[in-house]
């Protein structure tokens, strides 16, 4: 039975419940330096490569590798080894050793110890420990010199860490500078949407939908996002409208049947009210 009013309606809001606690688990490319790639370089694509395909082999080469190494050639079997626990899932693993890497990595390789920082920062949300993952992405940030694009991705999983922490005011900050440094991201306008709607910011939440929508147009999540945002708002067609999509563009997907089941929530569409016609004349008279 659908809610009378659209702020009580039983939808289970998608987005913050996950992006807080699930990160992708996906071997990410290897943190770069600017200069040129050398032999290391090389071996930790190749470690990197061989932890998507055989983990198990791959964990055995990349602690030998790190028990061999010392002092800051430790950062790049370290980071393999943060990758190889990605993989297996093995998340505070894979936090300390993205963590040490970056501890280890000289300060001359400003880039490479952000995204270090970063990756140990992505880890300690998917385990599930928010305010380890603040200090890393802080850690991150705090690296003089690197780039609005790294910035920009920091700040969005800065702003899922203080979500996670309840520090909602500070979230919204850090999606708008992400949004700044990043505004080719749909993650910054999307996930910044979803908690300007939960705050009730719903003019807020539709500006920022409206752009992840024309970032990625063909995205289930965005789509979903921009129907819940305006069934809450009260705009019924549109959410409608936007769950359909979603259905269209997403079938047999996950995101599909969400939005099926929103739509079932709400029932068939109500019939369109036609204006009253004046009487036609009888000829003749």
């Amino acid at each position: 039975m659908i809610a009378e009013s659209p702020a009580q309606l039983p939808l289970p809001f998608p987005l913050f419940a996950q992006a807080v606690t699930e990160a992708p688990v996906a071997v990410a490319a290897p943190a770069r330096s600017p200069a040129a790639p050398t032999v290391e370089d090389d071996r930790l694509q190749l470690c990197i490569e061989r932890a998507g395909q055989d983990p198990a082999t791959a964990l055995a080469e990349a602690s030998a590798w790190v028990a061999a190494a010392k002092g800051a050639n430790r950062s790049k079997p370290l980071e393999c080894l943060g990758q190889i626990y990605t993989v297996l899932l093995r998340w505070d693993a894979a936090e300390s050793a993205f963590a040490e890497a970056a501890g280890v990595t000289p300060s001359s390789d400003d880039a490479r110890r952000s995204a270090l920082f970063a990756q140990a920062g992505n880890a300690a949300l998917a385990g599930g420990h928010a305010d380890r993952a603040l200090s890393h992405l802080d850690a991150a940030l705090g690296v003089p010199g690197i780039g609005p694009l790294a910035r920009g991705q920091a700040e969005i999983d800065r702003a899922r860490a203080l979500v996670a922490l309840g520090r909602l005011d500070d979230a919204v900050a850090a999606f708008a500078s992400a949004q700044r440094d990043t505004p080719d991201d749909p993650d910054a306008w999307l996930l910044g949407a979803t908690l300007a709607r939960r705050r009730g910011d719903y003019a807020a939440a539709q500006r920022q939908i409206e752009v992840a929508g024309k970032l990625a147009a063909t995205d289930p999540e965005v789509g979903l996002e921009a129907g819940v945002i305006a069934m809450l708002d009260g705009r019924e067609p549109a959410a409608r409208k936007a769950w359909q999509s979603v259905a269209l563009v997403a079938p047999g997907t996950k995101a599909a049947e969400t939005a099926k089941g929103y739509l079932a929530q709400l029932g068939d569409a109500p019939a369109p009210t036609n204006p009253p016609t004046s009487p036609r004349p009888v000829e003749g008279r």
